[in-house]
């Protein structure tokens, strides 16, 4: 479902405008980077550290999905700044996963929101870049994936 803000309400700079292909490319990379350390110093149990990199992620996150809606909406689309009343206007399923996506400040739930950030920005960039025709770098996807799995599976075990 698109929900519209009333244009004539809203100043024009607050309406999400459609990334070019760097711009979309870059928050890709970015967010693939932030992941990688988050994922180190969570091995590295520096639980403080990780979660400002987390933050980043989230902010990242928040950017795909404005993008994610606005392209259902045919760039005619009206978000808040930084996330404000984003349960307005984010899809029900995309609200619930976001749940999963915060963490309490131990090693173990910080793991899980991780994987659950990764997982709704996959499903949100993939989509974002399919109706642009962009292109979703899935090898960095696995390689990074990949990576943090390896870490997480380390720290289980140690």
């Amino acid at each position: 479902m698109c929900i519209i803000h009333c244009q004539e309400c809203l100043p024009h700079a607050l309406i999400v405008k459609q990334p070019d292909e760097k711009t979309f490319t870059q928050n890709v990379n970015e967010f693939w980077f932030e992941c990688y350390h988050v994922a180190k110093y969570l091995y590295r149990n520096d639980l403080w550290t990780g979660k400002l990199r987390d933050m980043a992620t989230k902010e990242l996150l928040r950017q795909m999905l404005e993008w994610q809606e606005a392209g259902k909406c045919k760039w005619n689309f009206s978000a808040k700044n930084s996330g404000k009343e984003m349960q307005n206007w984010l899809n029900k399923n995309s609200w619930e996963a976001l749940h999963q996506c915060f963490g309490k400040f131990d090693k173990k739930d910080s793991w899980h929101a991780l994987n659950n950030t990764i997982k709704l920005f996959r499903k949100a960039a993939r989509e974002v870049a399919r109706h642009l025709k962009y292109e979703y770098d899935e090898q960095l996807d696995r390689y990074i994936s990949q990576f943090i799995n390896e870490l997480e599976d380390h720290t289980r075990r140690g």
